[in-house]
């Protein structure tokens, strides 16, 4: 499953990022989606732009997923292109080797205060596409609401009042090319019969049961630590807490204990120390950390 994402930093060097979409099987239900953000969960992903990570990073490129390039629009136009064809022209060797058109966007930040040439960025990017033709199926046109004269740039401004006018076209576009990458090519042609179907549609339609997605998170969290909650009854059924000393609070428990775990009911294994949280269980129920 093709699950790669990203959201880059956004300092002097151009960067890249993935974004995965995925699709459950709960979402069948609607055979053609009119809200994407209904549909269409995101995982994002951020690579170091620095020069020692770049070869690093191919290892998590993905042919299902949505590719950002993000650079700095007041830094030197030579030192940022650099940064930016580096990363374009690698998305598009990857692309070109698993036949995949994945959609690439280029980010300009730091829109407010810019200091780009924009006409100098439309011909540098028009000369990198001859010399890497397959990036011309790929790298997209901005949003038609965009503050920009450059037709692949997507100008973006993280601060100030008007930080959501700069990001909502963007914001559309992604949710646009979201719904297209999970959707079925016979259903997006039917919806959409006059319109020349982008080659990504369909990239990320097949369906993976909701459990699956809801495992992926637990491990994620499992990973990070976690937060359990046990009745009382249960705790000494599985843990002799006669036994502890005085102010022990790390106790080792003997069965299978059940506990909720992020709202969902696991079994904590036998064998597995916890640590108690509330020494006077007040209310009948023990919290415990792994």
């Amino acid at each position: 499953m093709d699950t790669l994402p990203a959201k880059v930093q956004q300092d002097a060097k151009a960067e890249a990022g993935l974004m995965g979409p995925l699709k459950a099987d709960a979402m069948r239900q609607d055979p053609e989606p009119t809200r994407p953000r209904d549909l269409v969960r995101l995982q994002c992903w951020d690579f170091p732009g620095q020069q020692e990570y770049a070869l690093l990073n191919r290892i998590y490129f993905s042919k299902g997923a949505i590719y950002l390039v993000f650079f700095d629009r007041t830094g030197n136009m030579d030192t940022e292109w650099r940064h930016i064809s580096f990363w374009l022209w690698a998305i598009a060797h990857y692309s070109k080797e698993h036949k995949a058109k994945p959609p690439i966007f280029l980010l300009g930040t730091k829109a407010a205060t810019s200091t780009l040439d924009e006409t100098e960025l439309q011909r540098r990017l028009e000369e990198l596409q001859k010399r890497v033709p397959y990036l011309k199926q790929i790298l997209r046109s901005h949003p038609p609401d965009s503050k920009s004269d450059c037709k692949w740039l997507v100008p973006v401004e993280n601060k100030g009042p008007e930080f959501a006018t700069w990001i909502q076209p963007l914001r559309s576009q992604l949710e646009r090319v979201s719904f297209q990458m999970v959707t079925e090519p016979d259903i997006w042609k039917n919806t959409y019969p006059h319109e020349d179907m982008p080659e990504f549609v369909g990239t990320q339609a097949k369906t993976f049961p909701m459990r699956w997605l809801r495992a992926h998170d637990l491990l994620v969290e499992f990973g990070q630590g976690f937060r359990a909650t046990a009745q009382l009854a249960e705790l000494e059924k599985a843990a002799d807490l006669k036994k502890r000393t005085v102010g022990e609070q790390r106790v080792r428990i003997t069965a299978d204990l059940r506990a909720k775990i992020s709202g969902t009911w696991l079994a904590v294994p036998s064998g597995a120390f916890i640590e108690l949280e509330d020494e006077a269980w007040p209310s009948k129920e023990l919290a415990s950390q792994e």
